[in-house]
């Protein structure tokens, strides 16, 4: 069988297979004794609210518990029932994740900056990890939304939570915060296929320590499936357009944002510079929370020598999901059974959902935005009133865009404002929304056929002026707006 590349890696589907030996091989590397449990749940979301409740306190269980949460209910929207009987009144004891992902990475970034410098290290994460760092930080933020908004309505289908909702999304229960609670573990996660990006970088790197081509982005260290698969492979061509450097961010956004570095990040060795690429190391950028000073026996700094081995988290990316490494037990999830994407890499489907995983815990999305279960079916039989009936504003826009703002004009109670010799000023009120302001305007030169074509221009509806509206859509005030010829 073909190796994946890491493309492949972070966009896979269906059960892994491995998974359990590969988590238990990551623990050696870092040397730590193995788990004494490999608990295997079919979704991140399991994984975080069974995370949440191990590590929680009383008040978040309660809250948990309250949202129809518990795993240890079998009526729970993610059971588990079986924890308490196999880990007993010792708990899962602490996470180390900091060991198995946050200190080798920390090492192997500084080892690879050292030997590459500034320039080297920009260019080769531009080649690797920074082509598919946009979508995979996409595809992470899509999820924690997803799960933080578990506890909005339990009353909700599994399927249907993470979709936008009226209310807030973070409804205190049991005193406490039911979707920061949750929030707050999925930032505890080793990120499995998400961690592709980095895992690329550093898989990369075998082929620079040993002299060989570049790599074309096949998964797998050159040590574990031999050097002879790294030698003679092209170069990668240049990352498709809006990628850029795109480098992980260094600090820990736990409103979603937070970069493939991790919680802690890599924040001792550089985020983004103002370009958005890798930026140099900061202060302190070699050292380690074990006390290494990132230097080498004689004193010299650390070269590519020096990266430890990744084989395990890299087997682990491969086969699974999300997933929380503790003391006693790391709790691995499965891969989404579906995924669907648009033309720019973003979650999208119209008859059903865009990201689905064996538990019924689903994402719905249009072209990167969450929506309700159940929404791409409306949209192929819209009508003005449905549009005007929806009440959140983020899908009315949807609709909008989908339906075509000069179809809405022409089939609603559109006011003609004002006309001139630029075109015509319509607006038309939307219920809990600024108006829809646009420009009517026709095409100075005519088609072949000797027509001429109209065109609608939406503009800020603070525009009280057809010329005014066409003005601004060249940036200009309305006496600056005086075109001798218009094409």
């Amino acid at each position: 069988m073909a190796t994946p590349t890491w493309e492949q890696v972070a966009l896979a589907t269906g059960p892994g297979e491995g998974a359990e030996a590969a988590v238990r091989q990551a623990y050696k590397e870092a040397g730590l004794p193995e788990p004494e449990l490999v608990l295997m749940l079919p979704s991140p979301a399991a994984g975080a609210v069974v995370a949440a409740w191990l590590t929680g306190d009383e008040q978040a269980r309660a809250a948990l518990a309250e949202a129809g949460l518990a795993p240890e209910s079998p009526a729970g929207a993610f059971p588990a029932p079986e924890l308490p009987g196999l880990l007993g009144d010792a708990g899962p004891g602490r996470s180390v994740r900091d060991d198995l992902r946050t200190k080798p990475w920390e090492r192997a970034r500084a080892a690879a900056y050292a030997e590459l410098g500034p320039v080297g290290w920009a260019e080769h994460w531009a080649e690797t990890g920074g082509r598919l760092w946009p979508q995979a930080e996409r595809l992470i933020s899509d999820l924690r939304r997803a799960i933080g908004r578990l506890g909005d309505d339990p009353s909700s289908s599994v399927g249907e939570r993470g979709a936008p909702q009226e209310t807030p999304s973070d409804r205190s229960r049991g005193g406490r915060d039911v979707g920061a609670v949750l929030r707050e573990a999925t930032l505890d996660a080793v990120l499995g296929q998400h961690d592709a990006p980095w895992l690329f970088t550093f898989d990369a790197l075998d082929a620079i320590r040993y002299g060989l081509a570049a790599p074309d982005g096949s998964a797998g260290k050159g040590n574990r499936d031999g050097l002879a698969g790294l030698a003679g492979l092209a170069r990668p061509g240049d990352p498709s357009e809006g990628d850029g450097f795109g480098g992980p961010g260094a600090r820990d956004s736990r409103d979603g944002g937070e970069g493939l570095a991790g919680r802690d990040g890599l924040s001792r060795l550089g985020g983004r510079d103002e370009r958005g690429g890798p930026s140099e190391p900061g202060p302190g950028a070699g050292e380690g929370r074990d006390g290494s000073d990132g230097l080498d026996e004689r004193g010299g700094p650390a070269g590519l020598d020096d990266i430890p081995d990744l084989d395990g988290l890299m087997r682990v990316a491969e086969q699974a999901g999300w997933w929380w490494p503790y003391e006693r037990v790391a709790i691995v999830t499965e891969r989404p059974v579906e995924l669907h994407l648009d033309d720019l890499g973003r979650l999208h489907r119209a008859d059903g959902p865009a990201m689905a995983y064996a538990d019924g815990f689903a994402l719905h999305a249009w072209h990167g935005m969450p929506v309700p279960a159940g929404f791409g079916a409306v949209m192929s039989d819209l009508t003005v009133e449905r549009i005007r009936a929806e009440r959140n504003a983020e899908l009315r826009r949807v609709m909008l865009e989908h339906f075509g703002f000069e179809r809405y004009l022409a089939e609603s109670d559109a006011k003609r404002i004002h006309s001139d010799e630029t075109g015509t000023l319509w607006r038309v009120d939307l219920p809990g929304d600024e108006p829809l302001t646009m420009v009517e305007v026709v095409n100075s030169t005519p088609e072949p056929d000797g027509t001429r074509r109209t065109y609608f221009l939406r503009v800020p509806p603070w525009i009280q002026r057809a010329k005014q509206g066409v003005a601004w859509t060249f940036g200009l005030a309305e006496n600056e707006y005086d075109p001798q010829r218009e094409t």
